[in-house]
């Protein structure tokens, strides 16, 4: 009865604390579902933990626990959504023909003549096979997960790739800290699906002003004075 009851107790812990991983997408929703009158409506259900095991054993990778949790509760969203600011939040079927897709572009062509920002923290070809686009715009470009940074990167890591993306950027050092940046653009900047150009480019142009700056490799979030 003892062991039953420390069993419980330490996987209420533990579920507890997965649950703040990701903290940051549960306000975004939020965030959408005030400001435009909608949310969960635009998104599909979880997907399960099989379907992200047979995922990774499919492309030989290690997905991280923020992924994962993301992915467990909202695998992408609907068909004609563009749910995070005007990008799409892509299923888990949608990265696969995304990444088999990319990776015949790769046969062809995968030169990089651009920088990284930071220096080193991200590799430098067109696409690496170990990174996971999950958001996307309609003309090829990505945020993806990074699973094989360069030498001044870590794993986890999100980066902008794809069509006009001509330097790689670290946006944010996981996904909890991206929806945090979007969540402080939209609190305190008033961005909105209206006055949006393009989400990935607002992250980046905060991050040269230094109101996202990378230290030591690791995009944090200045704070405001």
């Amino acid at each position: 009865m003892k062991k039953t009851l420390l069993i419980l107790i330490l996987s209420s812990i533990i579920n507890s604390c997965n649950s703040r991983k990701n903290n940051n997408w549960e306000i975004y929703k939020k965030n959408v579902k005030e400001l435009f009158n909608s949310g969960e409506i635009q998104l599909n259900k979880g997907t399960s933990i099989e379907k992200l095991n047979e995922f990774e054993r499919k492309f030989s990778i290690e997905l991280t626990e923020d992924f994962k949790e993301l992915y467990l509760k909202n695998n992408g969203e609907k068909q004609g959504s563009s749910f995070i600011m005007g990008l799409r939040f892509l299923s888990l079927e949608e990265i696969e023909s995304e990444m088999i897709l990319l990776k015949k572009i790769t046969k062809k062509y995968n030169d990089f003549s651009g920088k990284t920002i930071p220096e080193n923290s991200v590799k430098k070809v067109y696409y690496n096979e170990k990174w996971i686009p999950f958001i996307a715009d309609s003309q090829g470009a990505y945020l993806a997960l990074d699973l094989s940074p360069d030498s001044a990167g870590t794993k986890g890591q999100i980066i902008n790739i794809g069509n006009d993306e001509n330097d790689h950027f670290i946006i944010a050092s996981n996904i909890n800290n991206l929806f945090s940046m979007i969540n402080i653009l939209i609190t305190e900047k008033g961005l909105n699906k209206q006055n949006v150009s393009h989400l990935t480019d607002e992250l980046k142009g905060e991050i040269i002003k230094g109101y996202f700056k990378p230290t030591n490799y690791k995009v944090e979030i200045k704070k405001s004075k």
